[in-house]
């Protein structure tokens, strides 16, 4: 097996245990298995650091993506649709919990306020991120450039 090869298979290694550790962290969401989520959360982390490594080195030689046949490329781009798929579905999950959350603090704090005598909003020095600009990635971050090059 060539360089090439052995380069894109690495990535496409580390995208299939990436959409297993995802896959798997929106059913402990489904569940409210917290204990698990935090476990879960150190490999996420460096499956994605991984991820980005493997993927700059992609983007830095996009040449190597000249080395797979049609086949290939088309199960390549078969594979960033499911990882972008499982990955939109993650942070929908994820955020759905966090909002869940929120309310519940929201209305804890609320009571407590109610029961003290507090009138007015509370101060907070952080603004909730709204809207779709919480799902997305920071400016200049570009993460379809793999996918282009195929």
């Amino acid at each position: 097996m060539s360089t090439a090869h052995t380069q894109v298979n690495d990535f496409i290694d580390t995208m299939d245990n990436l959409i297993a550790v995802m896959k798997h962290e929106i059913e402990l969401v489904k569940k409210r298995d917290y204990e698990d989520l935090k476990r879960m959360q150190s490999k996420k982390n460096r499956l994605g650091l991984a991820y980005d490594e493997k993927q700059t080195l992609l983007q830095q030689n996009p040449k190597v993506l000249d080395h797979l046949n049609d086949a290939e490329k088309a199960d390549l781009r078969e594979k960033f649709a499911d990882f972008r798929n499982v990955l939109a579905d993650n942070m929908l999950a994820i955020r759905a919990a966090h909002d869940s959350t929120e309310k519940v603090m929201q209305a804890v704090v609320a009571t407590i306020r109610k029961r003290r005598g507090i009138t007015g909003e509370p101060r907070s020095a952080l603004k909730p991120r709204s809207g779709y600009a919480v799902y997305t990635a920071p400016t200049g971050v570009e993460y379809n450039s793999v996918n282009r090059a195929l």
